[in-house]
């Protein structure tokens, strides 16, 4: 199994760039089986890609922050890749099943911008209450901009678990 893990993507955005689009179809066609994205530190889309033999890649474009203390509401939702490998014996092809993209959040509480973080963990989308949303430090963290960041990720492959 090929696989590259690419440092691309625009900070802070979930919105593929032009780097990406061109990119990642050149490293399947030079043999990637699976691309993991980060850097941007948010996350983005998913998806297969056919590779010049017939099967297909998989590339996680961004998984974005899975713990940060970044002051944008896009910097605290990640998601976790998750798969299983299968190689046919008889061929040699490598697939991908059950696929996941498990959304991540980064929680943090201060008192003010410049003062000490506590409380400093991350949780599963799937267990972040709304308590711990008003407690976040992050101004403008809620349940919807976390599904505006999550609408970015197949619903095929989200999985809130």
């Amino acid at each position: 199994v090929v696989v590259v893990s690419c440092h691309y993507g625009t900070e802070i955005m979930n919105e593929l760039n032009q780097q990406q689009i061109d990119l990642t179809p050149k490293l399947v066609e030079w043999g990637a089986d699976l691309i993991i994205g980060t850097q941007a530190h948010a996350l983005s889309t998913c998806e297969y890609i056919d590779k010049p033999d017939g099967t297909k890649a998989f590339v996680y474009y961004g998984l974005g922050n899975f713990f940060s203390t970044m002051y944008n509401p896009k910097s605290l939702v990640g998601i976790m890749g998750k798969l299983d490998v299968v190689k046919d014996a008889d061929n040699g092809n490598i697939s991908f099943e059950n696929v996941k993209a498990i959304p991540v959040i980064s929680h943090f509480e201060a008192d003010y911008y410049d003062g000490d973080w506590y409380n400093c963990a991350v949780y599963p989308y799937s267990e972040y209450t709304d308590e711990l949303f008003s407690r976040n430090f992050v101004e403008g963290f809620s349940r919807g901009s976390v599904e505006k960041c999550l609408s970015y990720v197949p619903k095929e492959f989200l999985s809130i678990e």
